[in-house]
């Protein structure tokens, strides 16, 4: 007996509850078959036994597209980022908006975005740490580990249809999510008409079937979504320019209505600096709100996966490997699966014991 050609393979075919199968007997005389339901499936089954047809056949004509589309979709990203190769290093572009200056600056080969505004000293400029950035040569990778980290939501939902981004920024999770998962849709908001231009003009985004850019505050924009509308991940990467996480993205109510909008077993990610005046409350108040938490901590700064599910950090690494090789993403994806640490309690005991953060009227929205 002939092994299959790709042992444990499975996939749906779909088949029809109706089939009409044409054949000649061994004498040569035409036969005809008229079948329903379960008969209906089985014979073209069999038939495809015959006739040669793999299920490997179809996967591979899957993967083939699939291909096919990611070069033609890397080629467009590239010829959009073209102009920036160009560009002479320094400021090269600022713009005023809600009482901040947006500064974008060509520096070493990367294209860095930036928030500037006065400081308390008189005629001094407070400039932001880094908003978003992107090497035009390179437009997969992401440079900033943070955002590296963040993609390992896909640990706990591996084949996404839907992820919510809020804090579009210049949209660089949203362009990988985007280009290797190609039946994801990606939804984001950014409530900086500004910065979602830049993004487009700038960080070689571009809005199609499954990329939308809501310019509205990313909380509000989730509170108006219908109820049965449900993601996979909902990724919450939002900085004020004073490099703070926003109040409003940080209280009970905020992650109350982001479970709401998950679908069983999805995951909200976000991410938390301890230079944060508010950072014990609120990393107290995400670990109070979901079941189970997971946290990957570099250089002071925290992402936090918040699931109902529960998933050991080993399953996660196991993941990650998987995800790796189908994907090879263009940065150490699986290397910082190893740096996830499964410790709600220890994290409710470094936040000193702070109750959580309930909604509050703020100027500063995410």
């Amino acid at each position: 007996m002939n092994k299959p050609v790709v042992p444990g393979l499975q996939i749906n075919v779909m088949r029809s509850n109706n089939s009409v199968n044409r054949a000649t007997d061994l004498d040569a005389l035409p036969v005809e078959i008229k079948a329903q339901d379960f008969e209906a499936i089985v014979l073209p089954h069999e038939i495809d036994h015959l006739s040669g047809p793999l299920l490997s056949d179809n996967v591979a004509a899957k993967e083939r597209a699939r291909n096919e589309w990611r070069a033609r979709n890397l080629s467009n990203i590239h010829a959009r980022l073209q102009p920036l190769k160009d560009k002479p290093e320094g400021v090269i572009l600022e713009r005023q908006t809600f009482g901040e200056r947006i500064v974008l600056v060509n520096s070493h080969g990367q294209i860095r975005l930036y928030f500037a505004s006065p400081s308390a000293n008189r005629g001094q400029i407070q400039i932001s740490g880094i908003m978003s950035r992107i090497d035009p040569s390179t437009p997969l990778t992401l440079l900033g580990v943070y955002m590296q980290a963040m993609m390992l939501a896909l640990c706990w939902r591996p084949d996404p249809r839907r992820v919510y981004i809020i804090g579009f920024g210049g949209g660089r999770i949203p362009m990988v999510l985007h280009h290797y998962l190609s039946d994801c849709a990606v939804d984001g908001a950014e409530i900086n008409a500004v910065v979602a231009g830049i993004a487009q003009e700038y960080f070689g985004i571009k809005e199609d079937d499954r990329m939308h850019i809501a310019v509205e505050d990313g909380r509000e924009w989730l509170n108006k979504t219908p109820v049965d509308q449900r993601y996979d991940i909902i990724l919450v990467d939002c900085f004020t320019g004073n490099g703070n996480h926003p109040y409003s993205l940080s209280t009970t109510e905020f992650y109350c209505l982001c479970k709401s909008r998950l679908v069983h077993g999805g995951v909200v990610a976000t991410n938390l600096v301890e230079s944060d005046s508010l950072f014990a409350q609120k990393l107290s108040t995400f670990v109070e709100s979901f079941g189970h938490v997971i946290d990957f901590e570099y250089q002071a700064a925290h992402v936090l996966f918040g699931s109902e599910n529960l998933i050991e950090p080993e399953e996660i690494m196991s993941r990650a490997q998987e995800l790796d090789s189908k994907y090879s993403f263009e940065f150490p994806f699986t290397e910082h699966s190893l740096r996830l640490t499964k410790k709600p309690a220890a994290l409710v005991m470094e936040s000193n014991g702070h109750k959580g953060l309930a909604d509050r009227d703020q100027d500063t929205k995410g």
